[in-house]
């Protein structure tokens, strides 16, 4: 879609014009990648900025892969875009009890609950977002990672070593 293609390439005023004129913000190629996905992967941070105030449930939506934009994020080493989608969700309550937008568009999409269980989410290959930052060597991302799953709900997990 032209949304899509906008977020990609990180024209913010095309990606503007196509929300204002009530494109599909959570329209998906073949693969299931949304426009917030491309902006994540991108860097587009005042691409990314505009997408969730559209839509911050958005951030909770995996594709076909079950990749994240947070995924996206890490992969690219994005620590402010890492910081800025789990800020929506905690903000926004989009990945937590619900809200209108989660519940108006849950059937179109695949939601995860909670900025800790993004985190802990598994693609299809069975990685994390703590994984992909790791594999691509971005130890900064990785760093946010850790410091928001800790300040989320990883301090209580048992799972993580103390």
């Amino acid at each position: 879609t032209p949304l899509i293609k906008a977020s990609q390439v990180g024209v913010a005023r095309a990606v503007d014009a196509f929300l204002s004129h009530s494109a599909n913000v959570h329209a998906r190629t073949v693969q299931g990648n949304t426009a917030l996905m491309y902006a994540c992967a991108q860097g587009h941070r005042d691409v990314v900025d505009r997408l969730l105030s559209a839509c911050a449930c958005c951030a909770a939506t995996t594709n076909s892969n079950d990749d994240s934009a947070i995924m996206f994020a890490a992969m690219g080493g994005h620590i402010d875009i890492i910081r800025r989608v789990l800020e929506s969700l905690e903000s926004s309550g989009a990945a937590g009890n619900g809200g209108e937008d989660r519940r108006k568009h849950e059937s179109r999409t695949s939601m995860v609950c909670g900025a800790a269980s993004l985190l802990r989410l598994h693609n299809k290959s069975g990685m994390t977002a703590f994984m992909c930052a790791a594999s691509c060597g971005h130890a900064g991302a990785l760093a946010a990672l850790i410091d928001a799953y800790m300040s989320t709900k990883g301090a209580d997990d048992p799972d993580v070593a103390k």
